[in-house]
């Protein structure tokens, strides 16, 4: 988990003191980027931030292929397999990131109609905290991205990448999911306080839905994309660099090609 790999990167066993301060660093006349590193030097001291911005998560290339769809692990570690669910498990042995694949061989469960709109209605109305959903496109077949938070009994915060590839009768989920430890909140604790005059503690307060203002939301405005600079270690930042290197790596073949997709 997130905590585990910060301790063991700055060669820690206990959390720093937060810093007295916090309230001088909000009316602060000085950028964002500066009150961030002055907040998070009251976490983890100088050298430690120093330590834990420079990190970067290196991806190796090593290709699977599973039913004509072949993509890049990175070289993470295979953790589970099981053929007979058409479920495969890696995970990194740097940071607390992994991915996974899923093959039904069934409809997809997902609405017919081609409409964006309707997919995250879906979602959302099931309870899901989205970060995002939008359409993708792999090698000309219309794909599902979503960015998903899970919340867990244990407090421990993950984010889900979720691409789906249908087709008309078959399709293939794809996750890359990142892992905090979950009584930490950092960049809550961190971002929301600097960024917004809304009460911190007042939890419906600090909730936006990223596609209408006027709905329920699940995501802080902490989490949006455009503060991820601040954090450059933090697991949702990690995550959403990961994503797009990833999906690059991502290939059908002709047989796969060859069937009808599910949205056309």
């Amino acid at each position: 988990m997130l905590k585990k790999f910060i301790n063991k990167l700055l060669g820690k066993k206990e959390n720093s003191k937060v810093i007295d301060h916090e309230m001088d660093l909000i009316n602060a006349d000085i950028p964002l980027a500066e009150k961030v590193d002055q907040m998070l030097i009251g976490f983890y001291g100088e050298e430690g931030l120093k330590k834990m911005k420079k990190f970067e998560l290196k991806l190796d290339s090593k290709r699977y292929k599973y039913k004509n769809l072949s993509f890049d692990t990175f070289n993470w570690t295979k953790q589970k397999e099981s053929l007979e669910e058409n479920f495969i498990m890696w995970a990194c042995n740097e940071y607390p990131i992994g991915m996974s694949l899923n093959f039904f061989n069934l409809e997809p469960d997902l609405p017919k109609q081609f409409d964006i709109n309707v997919i995250r209605d879906m979602y959302w109305e099931g309870g899901a905290a989205i970060l995002k959903c939008d359409f993708a496109e792999i090698q000309g077949i219309p794909c599902v991205e979503s960015l998903f938070k899970a919340v867990h009994e244990d407090r421990v915060v993950q984010y889900i990448t979720n691409l789906i590839i249908p087709f008309e009768d078959r399709s293939f989920v794809l996750k890359v999911f990142s892992e905090d430890f979950g009584d930490t909140g950092l960049r809550d604790s961190t971002i929301f306080p600097l960024v917004s005059e809304r009460d911190f503690f007042d939890k419906t307060d600090m909730t936006i839905y990223p596609y209408d203002e006027n709905r329920e939301g699940r995501m802080t405005i902490a989490e949006k994309e455009e503060y991820d600079y601040l954090l450059p270690f933090h697991h949702l930042t990690i995550l959403r660099k990961v994503i797009p290197e990833f999906l690059k790596t991502i290939s059908l073949e002709d047989e796969l090609k060859d069937l009808k997709p599910f949205y056309k």
